[in-house]
């Protein structure tokens, strides 16, 4: 736990550039950094899947690069299973951190740490590369260093400790509580969903593009405060307004 207290957000899955809700998306990227702005948060964390593949016009990479842009601290971001860091990754073909001068891109395969000193927090985090079962999001998470926030950063889906699946990128909730972390900021489950286990607060964003019956479920970002006296606290929060369904 760290020494100061911290007030992040928390988003995933906008899928900037995909299909029918390509509009809303891009509606959507600019709540969340109206939203950032709004609750005037210390830093701004993306866990995957900010485009919807990896051939996004550039009309939408530049979208997404204005909008990085329009928020004054840190940003992190890891590639999801949809801009995946492959051959042919969009983060390959353009330098957002050029573009972005505030953003970091996690884009280690085997675990990517990043310590922002003044801050006093470290973020950890794979980026998927190859969306398969044998890609473990959460595998190798380092321990814990100094008295920094530790927050991992991961893109998969959590699935029974016990559970037989053939399913890709799986997340156990006993590596959940086997992080030790202050906090585990998950992508991929477009609902926002609580999975703490073990203590360990863990959550789903969810996605903050809305649309028709799943009004109820996506649409949000989260708000985490890090307290040294409170400790983790998470409040989610409505982005923009929702849109007609799509047919």
């Amino acid at each position: 736990m760290g020494d100061r207290r911290i007030r992040l957000l928390h988003t995933a899955d906008v899928h900037l550039g995909g299909g029918a809700e390509g509009v809303s998306a891009l509606r959507a990227i600019t709540g969340v950094l109206d939203l950032a702005l709004a609750e005037r948060v210390d830093l701004l964390l993306i866990a995957g899947d900010l485009f919807d593949d990896n051939r996004p016009k550039a009309p939408v990479v530049d979208h997404a690069i204005a909008e990085i842009n329009r928020f004054p601290g840190p940003v992190v971001l890891l590639p999801g299973n949809h801009d995946c860091l492959d051959h042919g990754s969009i983060y390959r073909k353009v330098d957002f951190e050029a573009a972005c001068p505030n953003l970091t891109l996690l884009q280690d395969p085997a675990g990517h740490h990043h310590h922002l000193g003044d801050l006093g927090i470290r973020f950890w985090g794979r980026p998927v590369v190859e969306h398969a079962p044998e890609f473990q999001p959460l595998a190798n998470v380092p321990e814990r260093h100094g008295d920094d926030w530790h927050v991992v950063v991961g893109h998969g889906l959590v699935i029974g400790d016990h559970e037989d699946s053939y399913r890709s990128s799986p997340i156990r909730p006993r590596e959940i509580a086997a992080t030790g972390w202050d906090y585990v900021a998950l992508g991929h489950v477009h609902p926002a969903r609580d999975v703490s286990a073990g203590g360990i607060a863990a959550h789903y964003s969810g996605s903050p593009v809305t649309w028709g019956h799943l009004h109820d479920t996506i649409g949000f970002a989260i708000i985490a405060d890090l307290d040294p006296a409170a400790g983790v606290t998470i409040r989610k929060e409505r982005v923009g307004a929702p849109v007609a369904a799509v047919s």
